[in-house]
């Protein structure tokens, strides 16, 4: 197979992840990631940001040894909008790619625009060349594949207990405010309690279920449910 066309299926993959509530997409990025390597030599690292319901994610892998500084190039691929169903949000999705050497994209964006013209199942994603040589910043949201694998994880995990996709997210969202953590520490309390005993099992002979602790002390794990 073309690594172009590699690609392309990695792209539609991506697209096809936003459907797919608590799916683990870092999997996804690690392929789009390990396929631009072969195609661009120069290829530093990616940014990706997601936004659900007025709610952004921007995060970023570079290369070990990485330096924003050394950024030449880049290639912007804004993927169509996903609507699940009329009472979900839509979600929307911008990868970028980076590359050290000016001009490295050129190619792959004329395979990749020739593709989603041709019916390559990428649908009306937009590209955009060497606009984007600084890494994207969100200081209030979390950084790292691992981190938002967890937090997908964690999602998936409330939605299994009952939960729509949009709940999921509330949930997460009141944990973390509640107690005073961040997201990716409240996805970790959540994923912590299938290790432990259930909800309404009882804790080490003291007679009271069991309760997630963090650093500072018991977390509460289940918000007010919608009436």
């Amino acid at each position: 197979m073309d690594i172009s066309t590699a690609l392309a299926a990695d792209l539609a993959a991506l697209t096809e992840s936003l459907d797919e509530p608590g799916a683990d997409i870092s999997q996804t990025l690690r392929k789009i990631a390990a396929d631009t390597k072969i195609a661009v030599r120069s290829y530093l690292g990616l940014s990706v940001i997601l936004s659900v319901a007025g709610r952004r994610l921007t995060f970023t892998a570079l290369e070990e040894d990485t330096e924003p500084e050394d950024i030449r190039s880049s290639l912007r691929m804004s993927l169509p909008p996903d609507v699940p169903a009329p009472e979900d949000p839509a979600a929307t999705i911008s990868l970028i790619l980076f590359a050290a050497a000016p001009g490295a994209f050129l190619g792959l964006a004329t395979d990749l625009s020739w593709l989603a013209g041709d019916g390559g199942g990428l649908g009306a994603i937009g590209f955009v060349l060497d606009e984007d040589l600084a890494v994207p910043h969100d200081p209030a949201a979390p950084s790292g594949l691992k981190i938002l694998s967890t937090i997908d994880q964690a999602i998936g995990v409330l939605i299994g207990q009952g939960d729509t996709p949009e709940q999921a997210r509330q949930r997460l969202e009141m944990l973390a405010t509640d107690t005073g953590i961040d997201r990716p520490t409240a996805a970790d309390v959540i994923l912590a309690e299938l290790d432990r005993p259930s909800w309404t099992d009882l804790g080490a002979g003291d007679g009271r279920p069991a309760r997630a602790h963090g650093p500072g002390g018991e977390l509460p794990t289940r918000s007010p449910r919608d009436p």
